[in-house]
């Protein structure tokens, strides 16, 4: 965990998670403001950076579910993958009872052995709550090689290990309902750098 979180309590009595509400005062740039899953997988293509603030929002159905690319190279052969996907729960509540799964794949983050390569590029999953009509709100938060992911409150953080440069982004929203993207590129939390030399 990089980024201070809100702590409360879900509908269903589990607990949710959130960015404090600070972290909004260092969007930057307005990047996309898209509607409509073909305008949203279009603005997606056109996103860039390494420090991005992304808000994907909609209902997600029950076919393949949501892709979204982050630091895809230019000839997009490395990326890190995140998936959000239906499935059917495995039980009567908590957790067991949430009807999303959400992935990161980050085996073709960096190219093999290369001095970008992390040495933890297995696979993180697990499930998350989604609305009763599959409603979802995905927010990206990814500064360099750190990327923060929460889906209705349901957190997952990780160390990406890219090479400098691989900062594209690509979504396929084709099965999310009434999507929306918003994204910003974030400013740096310090305006002035020490100066070891003056210490």
């Amino acid at each position: 965990m990089s980024v201070p979180r809100e702590i409360s309590l879900g509908p269903d009595g589990t607990v949710r998670f959130h960015p404090i509400a600070e972290i909004d005062s260092l969007r930057s740039q307005v990047l996309a403001d898209a509607a409509g899953a073909r305008e949203v997988t279009a603005a997606g293509a056109r996103l860039g950076g390494d420090s991005l603030d992304l808000v994907l929002t909609g209902r997600l159905g029950e076919a393949e579910g949501l892709v979204m690319d982050l630091a895809v190279s230019a000839d997009g052969t490395r990326r890190t993958r995140l998936r959000l996907a239906r499935r059917t729960p495995s039980g009567p509540k908590g957790q067991d009872a949430w009807t999303g799964w959400l992935s990161l794949d980050r085996s073709a983050s960096a190219a093999p052995g290369s001095p970008w390569e992390a040495p933890d590029r297995r696979e993180l999953a697990g499930p998350v709550p989604l609305g009763p009509e599959g409603q979802v709100h995905l927010r990206v938060l990814r500064d360099r090689s750190s990327l923060e992911v929460f889906v209705n409150g349901q957190p997952l953080s990780a160390r990406l290990g890219t090479a400098p440069g691989d900062d594209g982004v690509r979504i396929d929203a084709g099965s999310l309902a009434d999507a929306r993207l918003q994204a910003w590129s974030m400013a740096d939390a310090y305006t002035t750098r020490l100066d070891p030399a003056a210490s």
